[in-house]
This record gives C-alpha cells, sequence and structure tokens, in this order.
C-alpha cells in the first residue's frame, strides 16, 4: 500500500514521514488520515486569525475591534466602511508616522497601493497615488485633513506609470547622390555654406527626395 497516497492532506503527510514505516496497514493509515485532516482544519483556523488581527484584513474579528473602540456600526455601512472607521479611531490613541498615514490612505484606495511621501525642509509631505490605483472614496481628503499634524501641508500627486522607453544609439548612413562644385552664395544665417566634412560620394545613384536640388549656387533671403 502506498503509504502517501493514502493520506489526503499534507498536514496528515507530515505527520506520517515523521514516524517509522511500522505504521503502514489500512486502520493505522486511517488515523493518520483522520488527524491530518482535523490538523489542516487547526492550521487553517490559525492562518485566519493570524489575518483577522491586521485591521485591513479584518471580516469576522470586526465586532471586537469595534468594540475595543466603542464604536457601534450601522446597518448600512460596509465592511471597508467599518474598516475605516476603526483605524482613524486608532490615531487618537497611537502617533501619526509615514507608515500610518499610509495605512489610512490605502483604506480610501481601492488597490491600496497609495504611498506617502516627505518633502524634507518644506513642512510638507506628499500623498502619491498611481494611475492604477481603482477606485478613491470621497472621504480620503476630510480624513487626510482631521489625522494629519496641523504644521503639515498635504499634497496629492496622481500618477500615470508607463513601462520605461529604451533609446538605442545607433548609427545609420543613407547615401544621396547629388553633383556638387563648391561654389554658394548665401546670407548670414549659414544656409548653404560649404563645410570642411568629407563627403562619401558612392558611384550607385538613389532615389531618395531632398528640400531642393543643389546645382553648385543657391540664393538664401
Amino acid at each position: 500500500m502506498d503509504r502517501e497516497n493514502y493520506i489526503q492532506t499534507e498536514t496528515g503527510k507530515r505527520m506520517l514521514r515523521a514516524v517509522t514505516p511500522m505504521y503502514n496497514d489500512e486502520y493505522q493509515l486511517s488515523i493518520f488520515n483522520a488527524n491530518g485532516m482535523i490538523m489542516e482544519e487547526v492550521l487553517q483556523f490559525i492562518n485566519k486569525v493570524s489575518t483577522e488581527t491586521r485591521i485591513n484584513n479584518a471580516t469576522w474579528a470586526l465586532p471586537y475591534w469595534e468594540s475595543i473602540f466603542r464604536i457601534k456600526p450601522t446597518d448600512t455601512q460596509t465592511i471597508e466602511q467599518r474598516r475605516r472607521n476603526v483605524i482613524l479611531k486608532m490615531n487618537e490613541y497611537f502617533p501619526v508616522t509615514k507608515k500610518r498615514m499610509e495605512t489610512i490612505v490605502n483604506t480610501f484606495v481601492e488597490n491600496r497601493n497609495a504611498s506617502v511621501i516627505d518633502v524634507p525642509g518644506e513642512y510638507a509631505f506628499i500623498i502619491r497615488i498611481p494611475h492604477t490605483s481603482g477606485s478613491i472614496d470621497s472621504g480620503l481628503f476630510t480624513a487626510v485633513e482631521e489625522v494629519k499634524p496641523a504644521h503639515l501641508q498635504s499634497l496629492y500627486r496622481y500618477v500615470f506609470e508607463v513601462p520605461r522607453i529604451r533609446v538605442g544609439a545607433r548609427q545609420h548612413v543613407y547615401p544621396v547622390s547629388y553633383p556638387k562644385t563648391n561654389q554658394s552664395i548665401t546670407s548670414d544665417n549659414g544656409v548653404g555654406v560649404n563645410s570642411e566634412s568629407k563627403i562619401h560620394m558612392p558611384t550607385k545613384t538613389y532615389g531618395y527626395e531632398v528640400i531642393y536640388p543643389v546645382t553648385g549656387m543657391a540664393f538664401c533671403y
């Protein structure tokens, strides 16, 4: 009998690997399988409890959070609004740091990807919201004004992010065949003046268009 394939959960398989191979009959394996299923449920519950301790992820633990801060939710409030009320209430007891301000801002931003940037020496900070942030609740501006330190100014920057553009420098030579007699008449604007650069004159001709035919003499006004 394949011992590990008999066990239905990963937790049960780990338990089975921890004992000697003597536990190999169907009766013994069924005990490991049952224990593994129970321990799997316990592990999932522990993970959920760990998640619920973070207010931004709280669902069934919200009433506990609200009772701690003596908040009475209404029946019409959404989970997001109830979480937001708890976060704002927390700031009455804890100092508003940069990290805490980001947490407050992101309760109003759908994708929670806003950030806060300090402006040194200006008594201000920037709330940077990418264009990929999704919907933004209108209560953001009021909440920031209520919790920020009075001597700091809040600035908002809505950013459109685009992929980086890589520009490669490559040289292209497009020869144009035309007669050149080294004679030109021009005004002081420098158009038509013969330079000292060398021009390579290939024997082949090409049909590239030029702005005007060069005949050795040009007048510029």
